[in-house]
């Protein structure tokens, strides 16, 4: 263990509990650490529980609506809702425990919330003041256990720290592409994500719109998220119904048997999607994919004339493409 410093009292006298919290990191990471989901989502909750953030508005008025989820997938659910808000100083919210419609549960303890920061000599300070309305909330979250999670919570976080301190290089892939959406980046890319199974989410951020866009018909927020699918990075910007996607662009899945087509082909048209030919389709969201098996450009590229041209002649007579049929 390391001499950074951990407090935690109990105030009786004020209905409070104070705690403060030393990191060997700089303030605008911890900082970073406290009010990004993406990063939040992996700290924000005592082993072997896992924090899972279905809404963040990380701005006065706006809330973080999250679970806390057991390995067996059993749900623990709560929102933040942010009343103050100094950049790289400091944060009150109000915190309270809800059910997975957000219905606050009246039975438990409200609680607000005061964090500051600051930094010296590379060592960032977080001091917590979570007041409560009485002595007996202050026993009732104590008696669940909230020291020993919660000290076991801001472990991870010290553990989490070090790997982000790790500045990767900010030019991930030379060419990224970017899809424009109506609204809702994170469910274009929970919606992906449910397809290309080892993809991940790697960034979200909301952001307000300027005035004007408002008045010309634009949304007050606007999104953006980075995923990474077949390790590739997609950009994803939910800014409006101003474009849509059509057919001149188009992404190639290779797939290494027909199983392979049959699951994409499957998952690409059910819920919304659309069919085309020659082993193109659309998604829910019009995105075009040609999914394709690797064997496919072998035949289509053949030295023997007949096997291009039987490849080449049953291609345009099929939808999804079947390998067999095209030999």
């Amino acid at each position: 263990m390391n001499n950074l410093l951990f407090d935690f009292t109990v105030d009786e006298s004020t209905n409070s509990v104070l705690i403060t919290r030393e990191f060997d990191a700089e303030l605008s990471l911890v900082w970073d650490a406290f009010t990004k989901q993406e990063i939040l989502d992996q700290w924000w909750a005592p082993k072997p529980l896992a924090s899972k953030t279905k809404v963040m508005n990380f701005e006065v008025g706006g809330r973080r609506f999250y679970a806390m989820v057991w390995p067996d997938g059993q749900e623990h659910w709560g929102v933040k809702k942010y009343t103050l808000i100094n950049p790289k100083t400091n944060i009150n919210w109000l915190s309270s425990f809800t059910d997975n419609d957000e219905n606050i549960n009246a039975e438990l303890p409200t609680s607000e919330w005061e964090l500051n920061f600051s930094e010296q000599n590379g060592i960032t300070k977080v001091n917590i003041v979570i007041k409560n309305k009485t002595l007996a909330d202050i026993e009732m979250i104590i008696q669940m256990g909230f020291k020993e999670g919660f000290t076991m919570t801001l472990n991870e976080l010290e553990n989490l720290l070090p790997t982000l301190n790790k500045k990767p290089d900010m030019i991930r892939q030379k060419i990224t592409p970017c899809l424009w959406v109506d609204k809702d980046a994170k469910a274009v890319v929970d919606y992906y994500l449910s397809i290309f199974k080892n993809g991940k989410l790697k960034e979200y951020r909301q952001y307000k719109n300027p005035p004007q866009e408002k008045v010309q018909g634009g949304q007050d927020n606007f999104e953006t998220a980075v995923m990474e699918i077949g390790d590739i990075e997609f950009s994803i910007l939910a800014a409006g119904p101003y474009f849509k996607f059509n057919e001149s662009v188009s992404f190639v899945i290779n797939c290494k048997d027909q199983t392979e087509v049959d699951y994409y082909w499957d998952a690409l048209t059910s819920n919304g999607g659309e069919e085309g030919s020659c082993g193109w389709c659309k998604d829910k969201y019009g995105l075009s994919w040609q999914v394709v098996p690797v064997e496919y450009s072998d035949l289509i590229n053949s030295d023997d004339p007949k096997i291009r041209e039987k490849a080449m002649k049953n291609t345009f007579k099929q939808k999804k493409l079947i390998l067999s049929e095209l030999k």
